[in-house]
């Protein structure tokens, strides 16, 4: 994780910025190849490109393990793919 004054970024395995940095509430480590960030109040996910993979909908997030990730949303609880589709959702 790279950081300069508000701005925030992932370095590569070469120890150089991945993509420029950017202005995140929160950012965190890349896990199944998707990394967890806070962007105006909601949370969301990258790819390793930097694009925003997943768009920042999330009340609460959980990194993904095995492919999934936990999120939060007003309606409910959800178990999300790296794409985004919900695998499954809480009923309420």
């Amino acid at each position: 994780m790279a950081r300069e004054n508000n701005l925030l970024g992932w370095v590569d395995a070469r120890g150089r910025l991945a993509f420029p940095l950017r202005r995140y509430d929160e950012a965190h480590n890349f896990s199944s190849g998707m990394a967890r960030i806070k962007l105006d109040g909601f949370y969301g996910y990258l790819d390793k490109t930097g694009a925003l993979a997943i768009q920042n909908q999330y009340d609460s997030a959980a990194d993904f393990d095995h492919g999934l990730a936990l999120v939060q949303t007003r309606e409910g609880i959800a178990y999300i793919g790296t794409k985004g589709a919900v695998a499954w959702r809480s009923s309420k």
